[in-house]
């Protein structure tokens, strides 16, 4: 292939994740938040020695209720003593449940290593 097709292809795959990521975005309706790179979230945007002062940041541009994206996986982020107040007591009912961890299920056989 030459360069010319190369450039082509490349920016067709760059348009579709975009698209992808857009239509999953409105489907969802979640909190706002910055913008994630396809199969690295918003990974590169975080301090990786204290995240929490990459969301303190963040909460300053978008309010107290964000979504980031740690990879592939989407996560929302209460910033501030109000917000997790209002969360967490205000709206307990709603915040009861927790969402599967995939490393801790003991469904997943394949992750033990000395049972073989």
């Amino acid at each position: 292939m030459d360069f010319s097709t190369t450039v082509i292809l490349a920016g067709l795959i760059v348009a579709l994740l975009w698209l992808c990521s857009v239509k999953n975005r409105r489907k969802y309706r979640l909190p706002p938040g910055p913008y994630a790179l396809p199969l690295v979230g918003n990974l590169p945007q975080l301090d990786k020695n204290a995240p929490f002062k990459s969301f303190l940041k963040f909460s300053e541009t978008y309010g107290p209720v964000i979504t980031v994206y740690l990879g592939w996986q989407r996560t929302v982020v209460l910033v501030g003593y109000d917000a997790v107040k209002e969360a967490l007591v205000d709206h307990a009912d709603d915040f009861t449940g927790r969402a599967p961890r995939p490393f801790s299920d003991e469904s997943d056989q394949w992750l033990r290593f000395g049972d073989q």
